[in-house]
């Protein structure tokens, strides 16, 4: 039962290693195309997850997303 127990825990730790993703962060100024005035509000999310953020009310935002491509939907 011992060993049964060590090697669960080992697997289980195994597994935690290997589902952290390296992450970087992503920062930027949401403006309108006329006259470059911030917009606010606006919602910013890592397609195909549920992570994301809002802009502020300088149209500023940052998130934490994965490392490799990542498509931001607006």
């Amino acid at each position: 039962m011992k060993t049964f127990s060590l090697f669960l825990i080992l697997i289980l730790s195994s597994l935690v290693s290997f589902s952290q993703t390296e992450m970087r962060i992503m920062e930027g100024r949401i403006t309108a195309s006329e006259d470059k005035s911030a917009l606010p509000g606006v919602t910013i999310m890592v397609k195909g997850t549920s992570n994301g953020t809002v802009s502020d009310e300088e149209g500023k935002f940052r998130l934490s997303v994965p490392e490799g491509d990542v498509l931001l939907v607006f």
